[in-house]
């Protein structure tokens, strides 16, 4: 056996191939619930023998004692065997004392594919799977052996990791003796080549849980424009420095990258409102008036816009203003932005990460990069017929009529105007 930067591995035969250099063959990887990982050139390998070990089962060495492997230093070809002559020395169960071991042989919709990586580019679900491993186990089992039930209540925890940043959509828990998981990506809409997915065991008596976890690396590239949603929520991470409050002088969402706020179609609400300052005041576009928590909860506070029953916008862009006055500090600053068609289950959409503290009145606009641009009507000589171009939402039926609203740029002022017409519908 070898141990090589906190991971310990087997192997069947070493070559040497005459420049003392080692090849070892027949490797296996991420024993006694270690953690599979790179090395880099450099990094000392230790090499244990087997007999090191003695006799008994894994519980005998990862609970209740302290089992301690003291490494050999070679010098000139010689083995200093004499312990005082040791250079380091590892107690390789210090960190996983007492706690159960990780799970293993994780796999995506059946697949562990490493080389090409496993790539994610639409909104199905799938199924995590992985086997268990058990302190009990007579024998050291590695990566692709089959599962072995574990003593006592075992649960397992689900990380996905995007950026380094535990998704809370994505990621979840399962109960004792489960070793199946859905992710739920049908509820995302995320473009990342940093994603990591890692599964923790843990003692639900004790509350501990593995010190290394089962890992796979994959891609997100859901590439997905906005969907028609009737609710769309912000969903605050943190604000631009304040310890008490959060909130917002304006918020706007745009269906398009040049178009016009939609807000005005729907019903603001919050988790948490002043009384003075409420969730409408952020959507009446007026900087004198704004939305305000009146709690000291920052992290998961919400504003939520309610479109109504048979309303639905496909929000692809969203603009925040701070405060003019001191307390601009109060303004969002990283957050979410989620859909949803009952209020209940929620989709990322926009995810807004590392951003600076907002400054006084100071406004920033978030856009998926798929958001459509504004497509053109335009107005047919005296005739009044009118030319529209694809128009997804923001139509509503009034009796007879459809009401639409328009969206015009003008040229010399870059500034969006709107208007609006009611057309007949004649059978």
């Amino acid at each position: 056996m070898v141990y090589v930067g906190g991971e310990w591995m087997a192997f069947e035969n070493a070559l040497d191939d005459g420049s003392n250099e080692w090849r070892l063959q027949n490797v296996y990887r991420g024993l006694f619930g270690s953690q599979i990982q790179d090395h880099t050139i450099g990094t000392p390998v230790w090499q244990v023998p087997v007999e090191a070990f003695g006799n008994g089962v894994v519980d005998d060495l990862i609970q209740a004692q302290q089992f301690t492997v003291w490494f050999q230093d070679s010098a000139s070809g010689v083995t200093q065997l004499a312990e005082e002559a040791t250079s380091q020395a590892a107690t390789f169960t210090d960190s996983v004392l007492d706690r159960p071991l990780r799970p293993a042989g994780l796999l995506l919709a059946g697949s562990r594919v490493i080389d090409p990586i496993i790539t994610v580019s639409d909104q199905t679900d799938r199924t995590l799977t992985w086997n268990l491993r058990s302190q009990d186990e007579l024998t050291v089992l590695d990566e692709n052996d089959g599962s072995v039930a574990p003593p006592g209540t075992i649960s397992y925890k689900i990380d996905v990791m995007v950026g380094g940043v535990r998704n809370a959509t994505l990621s979840g828990t399962v109960g004792p003796g489960v070793s199946t998981y859905n992710v739920p990506f049908s509820l995302t809409n995320i473009n990342s080549t940093d994603v990591e997915l890692r599964v923790f065991a843990v003692d639900d008596v004790s509350g501990l849980e593995s010190d290394e976890y089962a890992w796979l690396p994959i891609e997100l590239s859901q590439n997905l424009p906005p969907q028609p949603a009737r609710y769309w929520r912000i969903l605050v991470t943190d604000n631009s420095g304040n310890a008490s409050f959060v909130g917002a002088a304006e918020i706007e969402m745009l269906e398009f990258t040049d178009g016009y706020d939609v807000t005005s179609f729907g019903t603001a609400t919050a988790n948490d409102e002043d009384p003075v300052f409420t969730a409408p005041d952020a959507i009446d576009d007026s900087g004198a008036t704004l939305w305000r928590t009146d709690g000291a909860t920052i992290a998961g506070s919400w504003f939520q816009m309610d479109f109504g029953v048979g309303g639905a916008f496909a929000i692809g862009r969203v603009c925040i203003t701070a405060r003019d006055d001191s307390f601009f500090n109060q303004t969002v600053r990283n957050f979410t932005l989620q859909s949803s068609s009952d209020a209940v289950l929620w989709s990322d959409e926009i995810e807004v990460t590392g951003e600076a503290n907002y400054s006084q009145a100071e406004k920033r606009c978030f856009t998926n990069p798929l958001t459509p641009a504004l497509e053109e009507a335009r107005v047919l000589g005296a005739s009044e017929h009118i030319v529209l171009g694809k128009i997804d939402s923001g139509v509503t039926m009034q009796g007879n009529s459809t009401h639409i609203v328009l969206n015009r740029k003008d040229d010399d002022t870059a500034q969006v105007q709107k208007s609006t017409v009611n057309i007949v519908l004649e059978p």
